[in-house]
Formats: C-alpha cells, structure tokens, sequence
C-alpha cells in the first residue's frame, strides 16, 4: 500500500505515513468503501511544555528565557510538520512569548539601574561625609 500524499510504502496495518505523517484511509483488501481515518488524541508535545516552563522561569532569570525561545521555535515546526499527531501550540506560543518579553524587559531594567546605582552610590558617600565630622 503506498501513501495517497507523498507516495511512500506503508506498512500493512500503519495507521499514519511514515513518510509524511498523513493518516491511513484505506485498509488493503477492502474495495468500495473506505474506513474513516483513524484519529487518535494527539499528544503533547514535551517541548513546547519545556518552552511553557522555561519561559516562566525566564521572566525571574534571563538566561533562561533563551531556552524558552530556542524550545519554542523547535516544537512549533515540530507540531507543524507532525500533521495533527502532536499538540501544545499554545504553550509553544506562551513560552515564546514569555521569552521573549524577557528580553523585552532588559533595556528597562538596564535605565532604571543606570539612574539609581549612581544616587545610590551618592547617598552612600553623603552618609560617610556626615557620620565622618561627628565631634
């Protein structure tokens, strides 16, 4: 039996295309009638919940939320490509974006340090001058 889609040879009893990952239509033997394509629940894709989880501990350390990036992009091509086998599109979605705010949140982070590391640091000095001239 060979695949309605790319054409490659499937194993008698397959239920999907090695190939391709489409679904069996037809069953060999049988004229006539076709059977309904098996459709199974798919299962989550372990990525995209590698991606969901990483990119909310992402938002506490940066360095993390490269991880949530990288995972994500792999498992959404991976869901893709699986033709309906895989889910988690929306957790790869949510982890890529919570990577991504991540980076999004740094210049912010990196202003608001750069004003009040230096007040801070004259506040420090003002505090030694004055508790340095007590008589």
């Amino acid at each position: 039996m060979f695949c309605e889609t790319c054409g490659a040879g499937i194993q008698d009893g397959s239920l999907f295309c090695n190939q391709c990952g489409r679904a069996v239509t037809g069953v060999p033997g049988q004229r006539g009638t076709a059977p309904a394509p098996y459709v199974a629940d798919g299962e989550t894709s372990g990525k995209a919940l590698a991606s969901l989880l990483t990119g909310i501990f992402g938002l506490i350390l940066f360095p993390i939320a490269i991880g949530a990036i990288i995972l994500g992009h792999m498992s959404r091509s991976e869901i893709r490509k699986s033709n309906g086998r895989l889910k988690g599109d929306g957790m790869a979605t949510a982890g890529l974006v919570m990577g991504y705010g991540a980076f999004a949140l740094i210049p912010f982070i990196l202003i608001i340090a750069a004003i009040a590391i230096p007040n801070l640091l004259r506040a420090r000095i003002a505090a030694n001058e004055s508790s340095a001239f007590i008589w």
